[in-house]
């Protein structure tokens, strides 16, 4: 569908927010080619917020592309895109976000490529404390790898 109206001229208007969201529900369903397309039509690629949601669906060919784009592994978004309660509650990195989806593959994914598991969310929680509320499966997977760092 995006390739059709992009074929006929529909144009990408980054001064809407909802082109962000658009770009980063392909990162989090693993659709680079979607993503590819969006940025070739004009689309901006916050990278560190396309990063967050596809660790959020558990997309590894996502995250590996945005990584080879220049994304970092432990860094939040944007805080402007944010209101303060969402900051206060907790604004995720990847490893936070996967955690807290309690997805241990995409958590070994993201430490073998050397995901820090001590940096903290906005709230002031590492993946860790994120696991041990809401991921029970990945709780020994960051215990294990928290004490080997301390």
């Amino acid at each position: 569908m995006l390739h059709f109206l992009l074929a006929r001229g529909a144009q990408i208007d980054n001064s809407r927010f909802s082109v962000g969201k658009l770009v980063n529900s392909a990162a989090g369903s693993n659709h680079v080619a979607m993503m590819e397309a969006l940025i070739k039509a004009g689309a901006t690629l916050r990278l560190d917020s396309a990063m967050v949601s596809a660790a959020y669906g558990g997309a590894f060919r996502a995250m590996s592309w945005l990584l080879d784009q220049g994304a970092s592994i432990d860094a939040l978004p944007n805080l402007e895109h944010y209101s303060d309660i969402q900051v206060e509650y907790g604004v995720k990195n990847p490893l936070c976000m996967a955690a807290s989806q309690n997805d241990p593959d995409t958590v070994q994914w993201l430490l073998k490529r050397g995901a820090n598991p001590l940096i903290k969310n906005t709230a002031g929680k590492t993946a860790l404390d994120l696991a041990k509320e809401d991921g029970p499966e990945c709780v020994a997977i960051l215990q294990k790898v928290t004490n080997d760092m301390l």
